[in-house]
């Protein structure tokens, strides 16, 4: 396709793509088993954590925000530590990078895995491999950067991911639980900030409406690219 020619030459060639998926794929490995290193020590000398685990309360929260965006309620769930969005995000992105590790070390060294499977199997790491990719790059492209840089309240990044730390007001309208737990835990609540100019309820269902809309343009567009290849 006329695009995809386009993305080619702008790497310089199949090969040079190639290279920088592999530096890519390079990096993403050694994230994961840093992030496992980092658990275990975590957990070795502090103590287990299993506040990223989904509970069947997750589930109801789930229910509960979609009833909200739906306009059906008027007030939205209230989360603890972690979100229900923020645990699927986590959990999807281990699954992520131990499927696409697997299949893509057989990819990327396919003399081994002639040698230990048939060519059948192959083909199906090949799909499950891309189907991944598709998979992934529309959960970040659309929901990860809506959340954490496009949000109304956090534009133009969150500042969570750069230093790990909340702001009261963020910390008291998405994690309200933990808020109040926080706020016994240490002797009361002073200084509370006043309500956030930007929490404003229409525009930021405008914003969400923007990027629903633009999440099933994307949708469609990969449907039509896709179908008519799977169905040949």
């Amino acid at each position: 396709m006329d695009w995809a020619k386009s993305v080619v030459a702008l790497f310089g060639g199949c090969n040079n793509m190639l290279n920088v998926h592999l530096v890519g794929a390079v990096v993403m490995i050694f994230a994961g088993l840093y992030h496992i290193v980092w658990l275990v020590l975590h957990f070795t000398f502090t103590g287990p954590q299993w506040s990223m685990v989904p509970t069947k309360q997750d589930a109801l929260n789930a229910f509960h925000h979609a009833k909200y965006l739906l306009g059906i309620t008027k007030e939205p769930p209230k989360h603890d530590r972690y979100t229900y969005l923020e645990k699927f995000e986590y959990l999807a992105g281990g699954y992520g990078i131990i499927l696409m590790g697997l299949t893509g070390f057989f990819l990327w060294f396919p003399e081994i895995a002639a040698a230990v499977m048939p060519r059948w199997v192959i083909h199906l790491l090949r799909i499950a491999h891309s189907n991944e990719a598709v998979v992934c790059l529309i959960a970040v492209s659309i929901g990860h950067f809506f959340w954490v840089h496009f949000h109304p309240d956090v534009f133009p990044t969150s500042k969570v991911w750069i230093n790990g730390k909340i702001s009261r007001h963020h910390e008291m309208e998405e994690h309200p639980l933990e808020y109040e737990r926080l706020v016994t835990q240490y002797g009361g609540e002073e200084n509370v900030e006043e309500e956030h100019p930007s929490n404003n309820i229409s525009k930021r269902r405008w914003y969400m409406g923007l990027m629903l809309a633009i999440y099933i343009l994307v949708i469609g567009w990969i449907f039509v690219q896709l179908v008519p290849k799977l169905l040949t």
